[in-house]
């Protein structure tokens, strides 16, 4: 078998329905158009796979290697000749990939004009609004559009949907529980051909826009994102090994002893097992079998008289979707420099010292993320920012130039499809140099400890009934 045989068939795995399948090929396939010798054969293969796509966010998907491992405004230029399903998200991403602003237009003309006054599309608005096929993200987006310009955005959207079925076929069921490892009733995050015709026609629906209704184009672009595969920040991070600690963390646990408190503090200590470095967050499945589940979150926090684990738990997690961090132009996420101000001034002023690196629109090619989000410092003590910059199996953490940290991000008991309330099937956790930590504490004028949130899971025979419960607990520093 030939090396260009080889890249052909790489580049086909993008098309699996699995969302992390498809982002660890385009991670594998970003790092071979890395070498000279693996972009000499992957680049012709990746620009014969987005020539024979058929829906315009399969080309999304395909572009995901190249902003990944960047490429030149001469390739984007090829690029766009290749493709035969051009749409404005592809331009925002080719813009991503190369550095630049978005170049001029090439999606102009890409939808199916104007919806017939009399068509029937009930059925068609019904099914999108539904959340089946689709994230409800979608169909939110539209209806604001539609409420500030009066312009029927949700009905265009069932107009190019029917075109695009009647045009270029897709089957109307798909079958995905081969992936379910025999569970009666798991579900996961799968992306079928309806749902790539949805999304195409999502951003048909844009280009119409843009072409009829005067849509500014700036807003067209950033509403276009909601179809990328995964944030461009984030698509350069992607699952990779577990941490030094792994070994201890994860025989921390023997399934014996379920005391939440005993169970959070026998994993942070496995956590704290290099002295030089201090846990902020961890999250993942410290014990799976069969029968017994035991999944921890634990979270750094100061410790304050009266605020209980459970308040601290609930606020980080009320943080996803209304807390983000910013992003600078080198697709690094930006931790704020607090200046040396001191928050504890007032005994009523406490500050999360943690907050997640979701933004609004994750992306698909993210699933696992959403399931089990990683979490960040929220700002730092001094007078340097904190940088995070994405990268195979998490972040790296810099400050002025020095290492200071890292988040790790890695695939723990992963299965494509899960049981409601199982266990995501990835881990995170970030570490900062402990001599931070003391930064924290003179600022805050308080020592920082861990709220935890231990999640066990019980049944009494194989592919039987769960039953769960939750307890919060804090652990106090050593």
């Amino acid at each position: 078998m030939d090396a260009s045989l080889v890249a052909s068939i790489a580049a086909a795995r993008l098309a699996l329905p699995i969302p992390t399948a498809k982002l660890l090929t385009a991670w594998e396939f970003a790092k071979a158009l890395g070498t000279s010798e693996g972009r000499q054969v992957g680049w012709p293969a990746l620009r014969e796979w987005l020539a024979t796509r058929k829906f315009e966010s399969e080309i999304l998907e395909g572009l995901v290697p190249v902003v990944i491992s960047r490429c030149t405004s001469k390739e984007a230029t090829e690029l766009r000749k290749t493709i035969q399903r051009p749409s404005l998200a592809m331009d925002v991403m080719l813009a991503a990939a190369t550095g630049q602003s978005t170049l001029l237009p090439s999606w102009q003309g890409c939808h199916s004009g104007p919806a017939p006054k009399f068509a029937e599309l009930s059925t068609e608005e019904a099914l999108l609004a539904s959340g089946r096929i689709l994230p409800g993200l979608f169909s939110t987006e539209f209806e604001e559009l539609q409420d500030r310009s009066g312009k029927p955005f949700l009905r265009q959207w069932a107009y190019e949907y029917q075109t695009l079925e009647a045009t270029r076929g897709f089957p109307q069921s798909e079958r995905f529980d081969y992936f379910a490892n025999g569970e009666q009733g798991a579900s996961g995050m799968v992306v079928s051909q309806r749902s790539h015709a949805a999304r195409s026609a999502f951003l048909r629906t844009l280009a119409y826009a843009s072409e009829y209704w005067s849509m500014p184009l700036n807003l067209a672009h950033d509403v276009a994102t909601a179809a990328f595969p995964g944030e461009t920040t984030l698509l350069r991070m992607a699952p990779g090994l577990p941490p030094e600690c792994a070994g201890k963390l994860y025989g921390a646990v023997d399934g014996n002893e379920l005391s939440a408190e005993n169970i959070a503090s026998r994993v942070l200590d496995a956590l704290c097992s290099d002295p030089l470095s201090f846990p902020m967050h961890f999250s993942g499945c410290v014990y799976d079998s069969p029968m017994l589940t035991i999944d921890v979150s634990a979270f750094a926090i100061p410790v304050v008289v009266g605020y209980e684990a459970n308040i601290w738990v609930h606020w980080y997690q009320r943080m996803l979707g209304n807390v983000q961090l910013e992003r600078n132009s080198s697709f690094a996420l930006v931790i704020s420099a607090l200046q040396d101000r001191r928050l504890a001034g007032d005994p009523s002023i406490v500050a999360p010292l943690l907050a997640p690196i979701l933004p609004k629109r994750v992306g698909y090619f993210h699933a696992d993320l959403i399931q089990r989000p990683p979490y960040l410092p929220a700002w730092v003590p001094g007078d340097h920012p904190i940088l995070a910059y994405p990268r195979e199996g998490g972040m790296a953490l810099e400050m002025n130039g020095k290492l200071v940290g890292t988040m790790r991000h890695w695939m723990a008991n992963w299965n494509p499809l899960v049981l409601r309330d199982a266990p995501a099937g990835t881990a995170s956790s970030t570490h900062i140099n402990a001599e931070l930590v003391g930064l924290y504490e003179n600022v805050m004028e308080r020592k920082v400890g861990h709220a935890c949130a231990v999640t066990i899971r019980r049944r009494t025979k194989t592919y039987g009934d769960w039953s769960s419960e939750t307890s919060e607990c804090i652990v106090e520093p050593g």
